[in-house]
């Protein structure tokens, strides 16, 4: 009987949070006030992650916000999902290793 109890109430591993992983792994790469450039354009990070409403209330989205300054001096919004992160990587990452 107790065996049975024991494998009933046994704890399960914590799930992975993904979004929490994704939103992490965001903010290692670039901090929010932090510049990096995209296609010869100088980017700054805004946030690494946004509300977006649902079925049950609102959704946390990991998504890495950048602002920039076009030719005509506007400012304009570009957003990265969590698949973009390692390209931004490799294209930031120290010239002198190639």
């Amino acid at each position: 009987m107790r065996k049975f109890l024991n494998r009933l109430f046994k704890k399960k591993p914590p799930e992975i949070d993904h979004k929490k992983q994704a939103i992490d792994d965001f903010k290692s790469f670039r901090d929010i006030g932090e510049t990096f450039e995209y296609c010869g354009v100088k980017l700054m990070v805004v946030s690494h992650s946004e509300l977006l409403p649902s079925y049950y209330g609102f959704d946390l989205i990991p998504r890495l916000t950048c602002d920039y300054k076009n030719t005509l001096g506007e400012i304009k919004v570009i957003k990265f999902s969590p698949f973009e992160l390692q390209t931004l990587i490799k294209l930031n990452s120290k010239q002198g290793s190639n």
